[in-house]
């Protein structure tokens, strides 16, 4: 078991790559189900993965892509855009098996930090029936729009 304190933080490398879209991958179990061939399922993943990657460059383009990992076994990424009125945190993803285990709480438990820190309120959008959501709750957010299939919410120090 990955004890959250020996988690640590780099910016996205060209090489990270194939991880990044594995990782995406890991995000959509409901592809599976799909009756199509396996190649069909692996070139949907990888459209949708360059989708989002295009959206997070086009609208923040300063964003902070960071890799988490434990040495060098890489487990997930967080990426983080700050504006002067907030940080946003634009995606935190781990692998299935570092789910919670305390990792995701402890990487948003630093931005919680540095926001204290340039007394900035944090901000996320988050599915309305994601199982993080109850996670984002016992860290203190707080719905403070309702967008449909999502909310956004913030945690202000």
């Amino acid at each position: 078991m990955v004890k959250p304190q020996t988690i640590s933080m780099r910016q996205v490398t060209p090489e990270d790559e194939a991880f990044l879209l594995e990782l995406y991958a890991s995000t959509r179990a409901d592809v599976q189900a799909w009756e199509c061939s396996n190649e069909e399922k692996d070139a949907f993943l990888e459209m949708q993965y360059r989708i989002q990657e295009q959206f997070f460059q086009s609208q923040y383009p300063n964003a902070d892509q960071s890799v988490i990992q434990n040495g060098e076994k890489r487990m997930g990424r967080l990426y983080t855009a700050e504006d002067g009125k907030e940080i946003r945190i634009l995606d935190i993803t781990l692998l299935q098996e570092y789910r919670c285990s305390g990792i995701g709480s402890s990487v948003i438990g630093r931005v919680l930090e540095k926001a204290k820190k340039v007394r900035l309120p944090v901000r996320l959008m988050v599915e309305r029936f994601n199982r993080a959501r109850s996670l984002y709750e016992r860290l203190g957010f707080q719905i403070i729009e309702d967008a449909g299939t999502h909310y956004l919410i913030e945690w202000t120090p």
